[in-house]
């Protein structure tokens, strides 16, 4: 994982089976909430778990990250639960501990027909008490400049455009 400020500096620069794993289920949290066509692939398997909710694996080479997903009225997902992710330990930097993270979104909008989250959170949970990882609020637009390099209007590089806001709006 490289964690650049500015895309200058290097804040973080880290390798390992749990770094891959968190950024596998990072994937897998944006496609459910922001691209869920990705998830139409061999590699994803879904298992129903009732009405209102459901599991979805990712597996890549050597690794399978699973998160349950509860949905509202509307089949829109309000919230993404895994055991998956792992938090640095803050009073041992090097060592990394599993840790249950969830993503509640707290509402939804349309953008140029496109249905988002525009509101929500990321929480770890863990002893004694979840601590906030990064809040998504008060977003009123995306725009996509033309001649920019999201300017192609695929849904990868609105995916992409969709992460870098969120990092914005979550400093």
């Amino acid at each position: 994982m490289l964690i650049r400020l500015f895309d200058v500096f290097t804040v973080v620069s880290a390798a390992g089976p749990e770094y891959d794993i968190g950024e596998l289920v990072t994937y897998l949290n944006d496609a459910v909430l922001i691209a869920p066509s990705m998830l139409l692939v061999p590699e994803v398997a879904w298992y129903s778990v009732d009405a209102n909710s459901f599991d979805v694996a990712l597996r890549d080479p050597g690794r399978t990250v699973i998160a349950r997903v509860t949905i509202d009225e509307c089949g829109a997902p309000k919230d993404f639960s895994t055991a998956d992710r792992f938090y640095t330990d803050p009073d041992n930097p090097k060592r990394t501990m599993r840790a249950r993270w969830t993503t509640p979104v707290a509402a939804w909008q349309v953008f140029d027909g496109r249905r988002i989250p525009v509101a929500g959170q990321a929480t770890w949970h863990r002893s004694p008490m979840p601590t906030p990882a990064s809040r998504l609020g008060a977003l009123r637009s995306i725009s996509l400049p033309r001649g920019s390099r999201y300017d192609d209007g695929s849904t990868v590089t609105v995916h992409r455009r969709f992460r870098e806001v969120f990092r914005r709006n979550s400093a």
